[in-house]
């Protein structure tokens, strides 16, 4: 939710019934804020195994980032498929990625900053995917 008048904006970001209008269930156990002081920075791609997947929630605070995004859940029907979306400061947009996804991102301006919504990281589970992952058969999700 964005409120705007002479003032400025309000922005709202993170209600509980909203997302669980929306049909996602989502409990905050910590937030994360992190710099990146280059463009074209690479993060990632990160995402936690059993028995601590992580669902996360991500929003741009300053500059822009592009957000890359793969399927590692075997049993899913996009299974190693992967999409892509670019998250502005000036936008109230946010992006929601459920667990056994992961994740990674690009700063596409200097010093940009971005919040990130958790619930269980734990750095003991965390995979990384390196350069084996263009050994893989990846394709592009329309979803």
């Amino acid at each position: 939710t964005v409120i705007e008048d002479d003032r400025g904006h309000f922005t709202r970001l993170f209600s509980s019934e909203d997302l669980n209008d929306l049909g996602v269930s989502f409990i905050i156990k910590q937030i994360n804020f992190s710099l990146t002081m280059k463009k074209g920075t690479i993060r990632g791609l990160h995402y936690q195994i059993f028995p601590f997947p992580e669902a996360k929630i991500f929003k741009c605070m300053d500059g822009s980032f592009c957000h890359t995004f793969i399927d590692m859940r075997e049993c899913s029907p996009t299974f190693l498929k992967y999409n892509q979306v670019v998250l502005k400061s000036n936008e109230s947009k946010m992006l929601h990625l459920p667990e056994g996804i992961a994740h990674g991102m690009q700063s596409l301006e200097d010093n940009s900053k971005l919040k990130e919504l958790g619930w269980n990281l734990s750095t003991d589970i965390s995979n990384g995917i390196a350069k084996t992952l263009y050994s893989c058969n990846l394709t592009k999700s329309n979803d």
